[in-house]
């Protein structure tokens, strides 16, 4: 796997630190996604499960971790690098193959031609 899928090294320096993104805004290079539900951190296969809605128009997209551009850990904010279009017209979420990694080649692909 490429860049995409691996932290980069100012979101956090301790596991800890990518665990308590449970719960953070995600917000896009111009405007709010969502909020973080998952984070995996395994090397070469970290992103973020985001949350895109609430109730019944809730949708989950995954998130590369080499999209996102900075964490504030004090305002609990994920900035990611693309807009808000590119995370909607990413690969759909699927529960139970989400974690495989055909579809992160997808993901990749996608991701790297926006």
């Amino acid at each position: 796997m490429s860049d995409f899928f691996m932290f980069n090294e100012t979101i956090g320096k301790r596991h800890e630190e990518k665990d308590d993104l449970e719960g953070f805004e995600v917000r896009a290079s111009d405007g709010k996604v969502g909020t973080v539900m998952d984070v995996c951190d395994r090397p070469g296969e970290s992103f973020i499960v985001v949350n895109t809605g609430r109730w019944l128009l809730s949708k989950k997209v995954v998130l590369p971790a080499g999209v996102i551009d900075r964490v504030d850990h004090e305002g609990k904010v994920v900035h990611v690098n693309r807009p808000c279009a590119d995370i909607k017209a990413a690969p759909a979420f699927d529960e139970s193959f989400y974690r495989r990694p055909e579809y992160h080649k997808d993901l990749e692909r996608h991701y790297s031609e926006t």
